[in-house]
């Protein structure tokens, strides 16, 4: 199961570029942004639009450059993925990029 997530993460082509956040923060913040994914996924399926999702995370202080992140694998990147795949999908990929 994981070589089809991280195959699927390749695939989609999905890259968080804010790195040094990752890496400072390891295992906990993946934690965290993965299940941040998985909610906006689940928004998502309930009709929540992108610009939703972004005045919720603006309202939360997160970094800009990790709300781009996940507004683009929630509707641009993953649209068909479920909200559990993203989650896989997106702690996955700040893992790897964490290490």
């Amino acid at each position: 199961m994981k070589n089809i997530i991280t195959a699927a993460a390749l695939a989609l082509g999905l890259t968080l570029t804010a790195a040094a956040p990752v890496k400072a923060m390891g295992v906990d913040f993946c934690t965290v942004l993965a299940e941040a994914a998985g909610h906006m996924a689940t928004l998502r399926n309930k009709g929540k639009s992108p610009q939703d999702l972004y005045e919720i995370l603006q309202q939360s202080d997160l970094d800009e450059e990790i709300s781009l992140f996940l507004l683009e694998a929630v509707f641009v990147d993953a649209p068909t993925l479920t909200p559990k795949e993203l989650e896989e999908v997106v702690f996955t990929i700040c893992l790897s990029e964490a290490t």
